[in-house]
């Protein structure tokens, strides 16, 4: 299973210019579950961090006592294998080490993968330098425009090779795991995994962004006043104000019966 090493990814390590660090350090190989003096936002994104691990941890032990395969993702210098429990959790397992772009992806970064599964090693595999990479940078300012946030993302090649890795445990054909595998419903539902929601309705988000949405079609050929946010100032066909706007239909010209509809 992917987890999350925002807090543990050793690229807060790398200043993106002389004069600005960018995301800051929040553990090292001394303080692998957070530097003591961390306080307010960080120390409770650290402790949210170290939380999931550390259950993680347990729930992988308890699959070993009961002999199901699990397996665990994430950099390989994340600072998650320094913590305690992952050490404990590495000797009792199998640590896999692999360059992802020999599994698909356009950079070259060091991977890591526990498992209790010994037939993961198919992964296990370093880059011979036979073909290009995409260099490592920073875009511009923002944080978030790390080229590592773009290697969250399992390449196609990455995925078909683990499906053929389950369906060999599973004794099942490779067809019945590869088929319809990559239809857009299948990949829109991987966006989950890198906490990127899907745009449009065919799916439901991730987080819904609204309570509610409500369709109108108000009698009169009125279209509601909206602020420079598109919100309700006041009241509209039935919806309170301080309502958002979403979409509106509008009626075409000549077809009686036909009246705008507005999604607020």
């Amino acid at each position: 299973m992917p987890l999350s090493c925002g807090t543990a990814s050793r690229a807060r390590d790398v200043a993106l210019a002389d004069d600005q660090h960018g995301p800051p350090p929040l553990r090292s190989e001394d303080y692998p579950m957070g530097f003591p003096w961390l306080t307010g936002f960080w120390k409770d994104k650290v402790e949210s961090a170290n939380s999931i691990y550390t259950h993680l941890a347990a729930f992988c032990f308890w699959l070993n006592f009961l002999q199901i395969g699990w397996s665990i993702e994430n950099p390989g210098r994340s600072y998650l294998w320094s913590i305690e429990d992952y050490k404990m959790l590495i000797a009792a397992a199998i640590f896999i080490l692999f360059h992802s772009c020999i599994h698909g992806t356009e950079r070259k970064k060091l991977t890591a993968l526990l498992t209790n599964r010994a037939q993961f090693r198919v992964f296990a595999g370093y880059c011979q330098g036979d073909h290009e990479h995409l260099p490592w940078s920073h875009k511009n300012e923002k944080w978030t425009c790390c080229d590592t946030s773009k290697e969250t993302a399992y390449p196609k090649v990455f995925c078909e090779r683990f499906a053929n890795v389950l369906a060999d445990m599973a004794n099942i054909a490779d067809l019945q795991v590869t088929d319809g595998l990559y239809d857009k419903t299948a990949l829109l539902d991987a966006r989950v995994v890198t906490h990127k929601q899907p745009r449009g309705r065919k799916i439901a988000p991730l987080v819904p962004e609204y309570a509610q949405a409500k369709t109108v079609q108000p009698l009169s050929q009125d279209e509601p006043l909206l602020s420079d946010k598109r919100t309700l100032p006041e009241p509209f066909a039935g919806v309170p104000a301080g309502s958002k706007l979403l979409r509106c239909a509008k009626a075409k010209r000549g077809n009686a019966g036909n009246e705008d509809q507005f999604v607020i």
